[in-house]
């Protein structure tokens, strides 16, 4: 049995230059950075830091989870969508622009190359990006196994990711509270329907989204008896353990009596869903 795993890469502080700005549907932006080291050190899960000005407004980086990475253009990419004073500011950006971002930050995503098993990558929202870059990583890994993403979110307009997860020509199954795209309903149905058919092979679940969702999913597998691991989704003002903002409470050597609090920008932002502290 084999496992992709990464140790805590290097990060780096570059001034990056805007290669693209795409709108893809709505509000959602898919930006794309020429920072040639970043790119060579991102693996699946982790996330980047970014200040889209050179004055105090607004005060603090924003993380962005890494939607792609292409080591031989030296790009980072991330897809977000634009409905806040920072991420509006963002969407302003032009080719040519210059953005400060730190990164590859955090621990992200490991997974089984060579047993056999199904890879279910669950995403909420804009939960989707990391995922992406996730089941890229798998699929060109020589991975013979089935990879499937549940892709969903409230309604059709908020999904994220539909054109590019399809790209990679894998099963995609699209659901949504309003049934406007997919199936009506929440990505944990599909998602238990998936686990208890007896008929499937084993599974590995890889989620990331709203924590309510992970919530969810972190029940649901450790029901079925199913590895899981979740990218939480929380603040992280410095990305690099300072600032003390992003603490999440973590069982200890798998006690899930007694606890410990763990910084998700760097122990995570990915953790088996069984060790966190759900509250």
């Amino acid at each position: 049995m084999t496992t992709v795993e990464y140790a805590t890469a290097r990060r780096f502080e570059v001034n990056a230059v805007v290669i693209s700005h795409t709108r893809i549907v709505n509000n959602e932006y898919l930006l794309v950075l020429h920072a040639p080291q970043i790119a060579e050190a991102a693996q699946p899960g982790q996330f980047l830091e970014v200040l889209t000005g050179d004055n105090y407004s607004p005060l603090l980086r924003r993380p962005f989870s890494i939607f792609n990475a292409d080591s031989k253009a030296g790009t980072i990419s991330i897809v977000y969508l634009a409905r806040g004073s920072f991420t509006s500011g963002l969407a302003r950006l032009s080719a040519g622009s210059q953005l400060s971002t730190i990164g590859p930050l955090g621990c992200g995503y490991r997974w089984e190359s060579s047993h056999p098993i199904r890879h279910i990558l669950v995403a909420g929202g804009i939960g989707a990006p990391p995922l992406h870059f996730l089941a890229q990583a798998i699929c060109g890994s020589r991975n013979e196994h089935p990879v499937v993403v549940i892709n969903g979110a409230r309604t059709e307009e908020l999904l994220v990711g539909i054109k590019e997860f399809s790209d990679l020509n894998l099963e995609v199954r699209l659901v949504t509270d309003d049934g406007s795209a997919g199936r009506k309903g929440r990505v944990v149905d599909e998602l238990h329907e998936m686990l208890t058919d007896e008929l499937k092979p084993a599974a590995q679940v890889y989620a990331c989204g709203p924590m309510a969702m992970l919530k969810a999913v972190a029940q649901i597998t450790r029901t079925c008896r199913t590895p899981c691991q979740v990218s939480v989704e929380t603040a992280m003002p410095c990305g690099i353990g300072i600032c003390m903002g992003c603490t999440i409470g973590i069982a200890v050597d798998g006690d899930n009596v007694h606890k410990r609090l763990a910084l998700a920008c760097t122990e995570g932002p990915v953790f088996d869903a069984s060790a966190v502290d759900w509250g």
